[in-house]
């Protein structure tokens, strides 16, 4: 009984990482589908795919809508996702690449593209 409640926790603790490494490998294939080289980390110009800003831009964006909106806009919408801790110069050079990616990605069928958009939201408040 003395090393019980250690077993306990550490077998919990290995359970939560499993589930933890499964959410963001889902949330991952699920980026890759709705913007596809967007989930390749050697492409994508912000440094954790998974972080608040990068989550929160792939969340608003689809390819299309970065192909069309102007730049301006979506260095505003960096700045303030990210709440000025980037400088405006890597908010431009990210918003250059992203330009460049969005010209590359693979087009879903808008039908399909609600039901990923959804279920990566989901996914990712996971």
């Amino acid at each position: 009984m003395e090393y019980a409640p250690l077993q306990r926790l550490t077998r919990f603790r290995c359970t939560l990482v499993e589930l933890l490494i499964a959410e963001k490998n889902k949330t991952l294939n699920l980026t890759f589908l709705k913007f596809s080289p967007y989930a390749d980390k050697a492409q994508n110009p912000f440094s954790d795919i998974l972080g608040k800003t990068s989550t929160t831009f792939v969340e608003n964006f689809t390819p299309e809508e970065i192909a069309n909106t102007s730049v301006e806009k979506v260095i505003r919408f960096i700045s303030e996702t990210s709440r000025s801790r980037l400088s405006e110069e890597e908010i431009t050079k990210c918003v250059e690449e992203l330009k460049k990616l969005s010209k590359k990605a693979y087009r879903l069928n808008p039908k399909m593209l609600d039901t990923v958009s959804v279920t990566l939201i989901i996914s990712l408040e996971n």
